[in-house]
């Protein structure tokens, strides 16, 4: 069986949670066409291309703390990082 590549990231954003979860929501169900599999409070997780991406977002210093898991999207993950 093969390891799937797996990422886990994290960083601190002056964007408010709620405008991350938009962000990404945008990125990764708009843009890349994953689909919704889960959402609830300060996090969402898309499925989609045989991986997932799940974002959490937290209240930080008037801005948050964002936490990003997935596999097989390493790339998107990484620019998506570096835009909030």
């Amino acid at each position: 069986m093969l390891q799937q590549d797996m990422i886990h990231m994290g960083k601190e954003s002056s964007h408010s949670p709620q405008e991350v979860l938009e962000m990404a929501e945008k990125t990764f169900g708009e843009e890349l066409g994953l689909k919704i599999a889960n959402r609830g409070d300060g996090f969402i997780q898309f499925q989609g291309g045989g991986g997932y991406v799940t974002v959490q977002a937290r209240p930080l210093n008037g801005g948050s703390e964002v936490d990003i898991e997935g596999r097989e999207w390493t790339n998107p993950i990484v620019a998506f990082l570096s835009k909030i």
